[in-house]
């Protein structure tokens, strides 16, 4: 009986340095790093260098995408709606006229403020 007890506390205490082992910090640095090399090598050797500009670039795209897609959800902005705002470019004589009509206007106002 005592040697089943004795097998039972060994086992007991493998467990436990198991656990500690397992749970720490340390532990888990090298076998993290030997994991990231190993997939280092594996891209080295079979991911064509192309695929690592290309993918990225999908990637960024479909972000965007997604991104509009939620700003037009968030304000409630739909596809159908023009982008023209009705407002048409001014001539070089529309603007010219405008700004004879403000010079006149503010003549006007400097009138009316001197009396």
């Amino acid at each position: 009986m005592r040697c089943i007890s004795n097998f039972k506390d060994s086992i007991v205490e493998a467990m436990l340095i198991v656990k500690a082992c397992l749970s720490t910090f340390w532990f888990w640095v090298p076998v993290l790093f030997s994991a990231y090399m190993w997939v280092q090598l594996w891209i080295m050797f079979y991911i064509h260098p192309l695929t690592l500009a290309i993918v990225p670039s999908f990637l960024i795209l479909y972000a965007l995408i997604q991104e509009d897609k939620r700003i037009n959800a968030q304000y409630e902005l739909s596809g159908k709606q023009s982008t023209d705002t009705g407002k048409k470019l001014l001539s070089e004589v529309d603007i010219r006229k405008l700004v004879s009509e403000y010079n006149d206007m503010l003549k006007n106002d400097k009138k009316t403020q001197d009396k």
